[in-house]
Parts: structure tokens; C-alpha cells; sequence
């Protein structure tokens, strides 16, 4: 009879640990989801935000000379060039191609969300119709502080942060944008002296091509 009993007060305990780690579970569940949540909420915030400052510069800027004024050069098919087919052609062809650079955006240290305005003033370089036909390939790179390793992650971070905004700002295929990061193993600067010199290494560099 004992034994009977301290097996049923056993089993009572065993199956109260087992709803409330169940209690448990749901409650951090139900938290990740409330989380990601207001992640997407704010990112759709961020999102309008920058598609209304989209609207004001290009009122602004539409009588500017910069303004829609790039001419995106052009890759034949027919050469057998494909610029996206490895990152080896990527870099071949923004290296051979100076005329395919579109422009830098510059980030803070650190950081990988980018100076909206600056994209603006490079972007509003094409026009609405360039989006639409356009490739691009965007690079990241990084000041040299840190671990190469550290800046590899965040050099891919601020190349693929552009690659957002031209995604959801022009609606462009993100099929048609290749990101890649260098880390500090292009730095634009060096040696740097400056905290001027860091800053400028601090980029994402926007390469951009039809492909015809």
C-alpha cells in the first residue's frame, strides 16, 4: 500500500512538472511570436518612413543635374559575359567596369543600417524605368578595427541592407541584386590615421548594369 501510494505521488508530480514545463514552453512560444511581431511592424514603420522621404527628395532633386541622370552600361548576352555568375566575374567586371558604379554609402562604426538620405542621392541617380531593368552588385566593406571574422559578418550586413531598400523602396527582383562582403580586405583608405580615414572605409560601394 506505501509503495502504491508513493508511486501515485510520484506520478501526480511527474505529470504537474510536465504541464507547467508545457505552461512554460507556451508562455516563451507565445513571447518569440509577440517579438517578431513588433520586429515586423517596426520594419514596415521603417519602410514607409523611407518611401515618404523617397517622395520629398525626389520633388526636390528632380530639377538637380545628378538627378536621373545615369547611364547604366550595358552587358550583351550574346558576348557570354554573365557578371553574376560567380563572384569571381562580379569582381572582374565592377574592376574592368568603372563606368558601372553607381555610388558609396557610408555607414557608422559599428553599424550596418544605412544613411537614408545618402542612399537617396545615389539612387536618385536612375530613374524609375532604369529600376525595372537594371542589375546590381553591391559591396560591403569595413574599417579595420575588430576581427576580420567580425567584420566579414558586418561588411555582408551592410551590403545586404542596401540590397533591402532597393528592394522594397523600387521594387526591384532581388533575384537581380548579388551582395558580397570584403570585410577590411579592401579598405579604400590605409594606413588609417584618421578617424576620418576609418569613416571612408566604413561603405557600400553600388555597382549596377543592364543585361541585354
Amino acid at each position: 500500500m506505501e509503495r502504491n501510494k508513493e508511486d501515485s505521488q510520484t506520478s501526480i508530480l511527474i505529470t504537474a512538472l510536465s504541464i507547467f514545463a508545457g505552461i512554460i514552453i507556451i508562455a516563451l512560444l507565445i513571447a518569440v511570436l509577440i517579438v517578431f511581431k513588433n520586429k515586423d511592424s517596426e520594419v514596415e514603420e521603417k519602410i514607409a518612413s523611407y518611401q515618404e522621404l523617397l517622395k520629398e527628395y525626389e520633388v526636390k532633386a528632380a530639377e538637380e543635374e545628378e538627378h536621373f541622370s545615369f547611364l547604366v552600361p550595358e552587358v550583351s548576352k550574346s558576348s557570354g559575359i554573365n557578371p553574376f555568375e560567380s563572384l569571381k566575374t562580379m569582381d572582374i567586371y565592377v574592376r574592368n567596369t568603372p563606368e558601372s558604379h553607381l555610388g558609396v554609402v557610408h555607414f557608422a562604426y559599428g553599424k550596418y543600417d544605412v544613411n537614408i538620405e545618402e542612399f537617396l542621392t545615389v539612387s536618385g541617380k536612375l530613374t524609375e524605368k532604369q529600376f525595372t531593368d537594371t542589375y546590381f552588385i553591391i559591396e560591403g566593406h569595413t574599417d579595420s578595427t575588430s576581427s576580420w571574422q567580425f567584420n566579414k559578418e558586418l561588411s555582408d550586413n551592410r551590403a545586404n541592407d542596401v540590397k533591402k531598400m532597393i528592394v522594397h523602396l523600387y521594387g526591384v527582383d532581388e533575384n537581380r541584386i548579388k551582395t558580397v562582403g570584403y570585410s577590411w580586405d579592401r579598405l579604400l583608405v590605409k594606413p588609417e590615421k584618421t578617424p576620418e580615414d576609418k569613416a571612408a572605409n566604413r561603405r557600400a560601394e553600388i555597382f549596377c548594369f543592364r543585361y541585354e
